[in-house]
């Protein structure tokens, strides 16, 4: 069988697939600058007679589905929400799809945590005054931007999935308190953590760190409501590295602008890039809240080398799994091995 991947993916999982007796083309598209959307992934597929196909970034919808009937088996995902896969149209012509959950789960927790001490250290602000020559007194730093630790803090984790538990392990022994919200966590886990289950609104009134880790599913979009982050305390710092559709991104800006809370740092944001007419503007250098304490990541909570080498092996384990006819443990559309 021939296997296309278009994801990074690490060589030592290349080389297992391989020694398994697959034919691999290795083409990722951060190498090769290319992603493959309708007719030119059906093209590629029918005319390279690709058998398996691992992506992350290329779009598989109805239409490359339905053309190529017959020839596409498989397909393996290297992300948590595949949200680039058609699943309903592949079920329909029969194809299992899987995907890597966890896969990034250090990578954006560690960077959650990063930027919990960026805005509470001011570790952003510092670096940017000693960078532009402009250090010239040690006073601001002592009173106005004299920072906190986790000791004796809470923090507040909105789901306790891949990357909440994540955030959770690491912050064991930081002198802090956790807790959490999601509702289908079970107590062994918490306890796992030492975390104790509460509800939103009770969240976000008690915590110091509120930071959101929740999956995009119908019950958890717009969770996060203007009314919650006014719940917030004025000395409160909001996080997101999960997806905008979850929070009021207008209303943390808002709140931010208005010093109604202490800080925010995102990761993701409705439109990326950020372009040219966006409300993060005013934060920017030059702009009328650029003092106001934010951080921004360019989307980077997922991209360490390491989150490359955890999705290679997991998706390598599937399609071993399904080469020997069983199913593949992170298969996602279960009713197609039913049949």
């Amino acid at each position: 069988m021939k296997v296309l991947i278009t994801s990074p993916f690490h060589p030592d999982s290349t080389e297992k697939l391989r020694e398994n007796g697959l034919d691999v083309v290795y083409e990722s598209w951060m190498e090769v600058n290319k992603l493959y959307v309708g007719e030119q992934l059906v093209e590629k597929i029918n005319q390279d007679q690709i058998d398996i196909l691992v992506i992350e970034a290329d779009v598989l919808n109805e239409l490359v589905f339905e053309k190529t009937k017959g020839k596409l088996k498989y397909v393996a995902a290297c992300r948590a929400n595949p949200t680039n896969v058609d699943i309903e149209a592949a079920t329909k012509v029969g194809v299992p799809v899987s995907n890597s959950p966890g896969r990034g789960g250090p990578s954006v927790a560690e960077l959650a945590i990063g930027i919990m001490i960026c805005l509470m250290r001011h570790l952003h602000r510092s670096d940017h005054v000693v960078k532009s020559k402009k250090w010239t007194e040690q006073l601001t730093w002592a009173t106005t931007y004299r920072g906190i630790t986790f000791e004796n803090k809470v923090v507040g984790i909105v789901s306790l999935g891949a990357v909440g538990y994540e955030v959770a392990k690491r912050l064991q022994n930081w002198d802090c308190k956790i807790i959490v919200y999601d509702p289908y966590v079970s107590e062994e886990k918490l306890k796992s953590v030492n975390a104790s289950r509460v509800d939103l609104p009770i969240l976000m009134r008690e915590s110091d760190i509120v930071t959101v880790h929740a999956p995009v599913l119908d019950e958890t979009k717009g969770m996060i409501t203007e009314e919650l982050i006014g719940m917030m305390k004025k000395t409160a710092f909001f996080i997101n590295t999960s997806r905008t559709a979850i929070i009021n991104e207008k209303a943390v800006v808002k709140a931010v602008k208005e010093e109604r809370i202490a800080g925010a740092g995102f990761d993701v944001y409705y439109k990326e890039p950020l372009g040219r007419t966006n409300y993060f503007k005013e934060f920017f250098f030059g702009g009328p809240h650029a003092d106001k304490n934010v951080v921004f990541g360019a989307h980077i909570g997922g991209m360490t080398w390491d989150s490359i080498k955890t999705q290679s092996e997991i998706v390598t384990r599937d399609i071993l799994a399904f080469m020997k006819g069983e199913k593949p443990p992170n298969l996602l559309n279960l009713e197609v091995w039913n049949k």
